[in-house]
C-alpha cells in the first residue's frame, strides 16, 4: 500500500478522534484565512481584484476539500457527528450574517466559505452517485435525490465564484440563507450512515 492510498483509505474513528480530525481543520483553514494580510495588506480595498489573494485562497479551498472528505469518509459509526458539524457551521453563518457575537468577521467568511464549498462537493457526488443508483435499479427511486443533486452543484458553484472571483454583496444576501437552508438539510440526510457508505 502506498502512502497516499494509505492516508485516503477508509476508517472507522470514534467520537475523540472525529472531534480532533475537525478542530485540525478548522484551525489550519483559519490559521490560513487569518495571514491572508501576507498577501492582502489594506482590508479596505477590493479582495477580489486581487490575484495575489486570490491565489492564497487556493490554500484553505484544498485543506476544506481534503479534510471534510476524510473526515466524512471516516465517521460513518458516528454519523452524528457529522449532523453535528454540518449544523455548527449552519449557525457560524446565522451568527456571523445576523449577529454582533462575531462582529461579522472577515476572517470567519474566509473559514466558512471553503468549508461550505468542501461540503457542496460531499453532497454534489452523494446525490449523483444515489442517482446513478437509482437507474441501475441499486435504490428506489426518488424523484427528488437529482434535483437535490443540482441544487448542490449550483449552489457549491455559485458560493465558490462569488466568494473568490465577484463578492456581490447583493449576492451574499441570497447566499446565505441559502447556505444555511442547504447545510441543515444535508444536516438530516448526513445521519443516514448508508449515504456516507455511497461515497
Amino acid at each position: 500500500m502506498s502512502m497516499i492510498e494509505h492516508i485516503f483509505r477508509r476508517r472507522d474513528l470514534g467520537v475523540i478522534d472525529s472531534f480532533i480530525g475537525a478542530g485540525i481543520l478548522v484551525v489550519a483553514v483559519f490559521t490560513w484565512a487569518e495571514r491572508s494580510v501576507v498577501v492582502h495588506p489594506d482590508p479596505s480595498a477590493e479582495v477580489v481584484d486581487n490575484w495575489k489573494w486570490q491565489l492564497w485562497q487556493i490554500g484553505p479551498v484544498v485543506f476544506s476539500v481534503i479534510g471534510v472528505w476524510l473526515l466524512w469518509r471516516n465517521t460513518s459509526k458516528v454519523p452524528w457527528f457529522r449532523t453535528l458539524c454540518l449544523s455548527s457551521l449552519a449557525l457560524a453563518i446565522l451568527l456571523n450574517q445576523y449577529t454582533d457575537v462575531f462582529k461579522h468577521s472577515g476572517n470567519l467568511w474566509l473559514t466558512i466559505d471553503p468549508l461550505f464549498v468542501a461540503c457542496a462537493t460531499v453532497a454534489i457526488c452523494t446525490g449523483w452517485r444515489r442517482v446513478m443508483a437509482q437507474r441501475q435499479g441499486m435504490e428506489p427511486a426518488n424523484p427528488f435525490t437529482p434535483i437535490a443533486a443540482v441544487i448542490a452543484t449550483g449552489l457549491g458553484a455559485a458560493v465558490l465564484v462569488n466568494a473568490y472571483l465577484t463578492n456581490d454583496p447583493g449576492a451574499w444576501n441570497i447566499l446565505d440563507p441559502l447556505m444555511i437552508l442547504a447545510l441543515l438539510t444535508w444536516a438530516i440526510a448526513a445521519r443516514r450512515t448508508n449515504v456516507g457508505d455511497a461515497i
